[in-house]
């Protein structure tokens, strides 16, 4: 039977149509992560997410990021250790203000943007999120990219790590995301990325850019809510999976 845990990045939309976009996301997905106002949201629209997490019984998560609202915490910054400690460390704190406020628990904690992918190969990086999080909310899971580093490093720290496939961004031979400044990174076919869940589900492989198979072992799977078209992608994966189960 095919199963899939679905997650989705929320909390990043200032504009009405954005937001009504995430809240129709939100019931489709198991999960959410949401993000905690250094790369985009607010306390306030932390509140009204945990709230509907509440009503719809989908699991809240933090998004922290680097401090970078203009970048949208897709630059690289060089931050001092400390500094970005006490970001991290406040802005899940934020989050589990909100949840707090909704009685949920904050259920895991997901890095955003450049903190992702530079936790997941940077020791340095890595031991700075594990560190925040053992300081705030040592029973979240941490959700990070399949097969990183990062995920023996937590563990090692003895966190709880869920390991992260993409849907909906390629990746090269080397198991890393296609960086979002070269074609073909973000895939928006709602056919081709219901494909690769079931290929991944299937066969535990995705096919790289150079036409590798590379075997990929995932907890959930992501589907960004700023990709194009992202609440009909999501509805096409749902029913996709229910048909191979009714069958």
């Amino acid at each position: 039977m095919l199963t899939a845990e679905l997650n989705c990045d929320l909390g990043e939309s200032d504009d009405p149509a954005g937001q009504q976009l995430e809240n129709q996301l939100l019931p489709l997905v198991t999960s959410v992560n949401v993000a905690c106002g250094a790369h985009a949201g607010s306390f306030q629209r932390l509140l009204q997410i945990a709230e509907l997490c509440r009503e719809f019984r989908t699991a809240f998560g933090a998004h922290p990021s680097f401090p970078d609202r203009e970048g949208f915490g897709r630059r690289e910054l060089q931050l001092p250790p400390e500094i970005l400690l006490q970001s991290l460390i406040a802005q899940i704190q934020l989050a589990q203000s909100a949840a707090a406020h909704a009685r949920i628990p904050l259920a895991h904690i997901k890095p955003h943007g450049a903190l992702y992918n530079m936790a997941a190969d940077h020791r340095e990086i890595a031991e700075l999120v594990i560190t925040a999080i053992q300081q705030t909310a040592p029973s979240a899971a941490l959700i990070t990219l399949a097969s990183s580093p990062l995920v023996h490093h937590a563990r090692h720290a003895g966190l709880t790590v869920r390991q992260e496939f993409f849907a909906d961004r390629a990746y090269s031979a080397d198991g890393k995301l296609l960086s979002r400044q070269l074609p073909g990174s973000l895939i928006t076919n709602p056919t081709t990325i219901t494909h690769r869940i079931h290929q991944l589900l299937n066969d535990q492989t995705v096919t790289t850019t150079d036409g590798t198979l590379l075997t990929i072992t995932a907890d959930t799977i992501c589907i960004h809510s700023d990709t194009p078209d992202a609440l009909e992608i999501v509805k096409h994966i749902k029913q996709s999976l229910n048909t191979c189960r009714a069958n």
